[in-house]
Parts: structure tokens; sequence; C-alpha cells
């Protein structure tokens, strides 16, 4: 069975907040959703047109002199009820995919310093994110304009899942870092790789 294209719950979320054009549904997912939910204009545009299609959206084409005509998309009654709809719903559980996990796991093949310095980048890459979500957080809670606005707890939690996350990955990196080094300390060194014969899969773990 192939999986559902869950571009059209995107789009119907980030609609629930207001009529947007395709250009500005990218612009709101990029800075919002986007820290964990990736869409481009590939996937927006289609979706858009198969969405009206089946009546979930409505276009209204909006004229400004001096500059081209703006299709601007607003949820019909029946968008309403797929969104909620989805949110009711258990999520899909998704496959784990991280390049850098699957590196690690079959880093034998590399000087251990390039292996702490894949995971020194990494463990930077995650602190920045930390100061990112940080600041989004100072301006959801103190910028005046977000207040009472019932979306804002909602989306508070999302962005703690990020810096948990973060802080998540930069201890593992820090952890990590420092068990190569004891390996790169260890009297005598590296031992040298052995290939294994009659290697059993069933007996990794």
């Amino acid at each position: 069975m192939s999986k559902e294209n869950k571009t059209r719950y995107a789009i119907l979320g980030v609609l629930s907040l207001a009529p947007m054009s395709g250009y500005d549904i990218k612009m709101v997912t990029d800075n919002s959703i986007g820290h964990f939910w990736n869409e481009n204009f590939g996937h927006i545009y289609p979706m858009l047109k198969r969405m009206e299609h089946e009546g979930l959206i409505s276009r209204e084409v909006r004229y400004t002199p001096g500059r081209p005509d703006r299709s601007v998309y607003t949820l019909t009654d029946a968008g309403e009820k797929a969104l909620t709809d989805w949110l009711l719903r258990e999520p899909e559980e998704q496959p784990t995919r991280i390049e850098l996990l699957l590196q690690v796991f079959f880093a034998r093949a590399l000087p251990l310093p390039a292996v702490i310095e894949k995971l020194k980048k990494e463990k930077d890459l995650h602190e920045r994110r930390l100061t990112t979500y940080e600041t989004i957080e100072r301006h959801l809670r103190q910028d005046g304009t977000h207040q009472g606005m019932e979306d804002v707890p909602f989306w508070l939690m999302t962005i703690s899942f990020g810096m948990h996350r973060s802080r998540a990955v930069v201890a593992w990196c820090e952890e990590t870092i420092q068990t190569l080094v004891d390996m790169q300390a260890a009297p005598g060194g590296r031992p040298p790789h052995k290939k294994v014969r009659d290697f059993k899969p069933h007996r990794l773990f």
C-alpha cells in the first residue's frame, strides 16, 4: 500500500491560520513548521491544485495594479473537516534514516580523528539550532502580537521538542567524542581491523 501524501495536511494546517497564496504558504512553512517538516514549491503547488479539485480549498484571484495576479486559497468546510479528522488520527510511524549514525556504524574504515571531526560538526550544528529555538521561544513568549493566541502554547510545545532533541544530540556527541579520544589514547592504539570469517548476520545484535 502506498503511503498517503501528508503535504495536504501541512497545507490545510497553514491555511487554518489565514487565507494565503502558494508563496505565503511556503514562507510560513519555512519560518514555522519548517524546523521539523519540509515542504517545497514542487510539493505545494501541485497539491493546491489537487485540493481545490477535491473541494478542500477554494481559490480567489486577487488583482493588484502593476503586479501579477495573485491566487489566494481559503479552507472550505470540507477542508476544515479533513484537517480535524487527520489531527484525530494516530500518526504513522516514520522509518528512521539518520545518515550520521549510518556513517558512525561503519566508521571502522576511517581514522579516528576524522570521526571526531564529523561529530564536532554535528555538535556545533545542534548548538546553533538550540540558539535558534531559544530565540523563537523568547519571541513567542514576549512579543505582544502573540498574546492571547490559542495556537501559541502548541507552537511552544514543538519548539520544546526541538530543544530537547538538540540537547540530546549535543550530549551524545560529547559522550561519543570522549569515547573516541579514549580509544586513541589506549595502550597500543587502535587494533587493526580483522574481517570475520563465516559471518552470521543474525549474530550482530
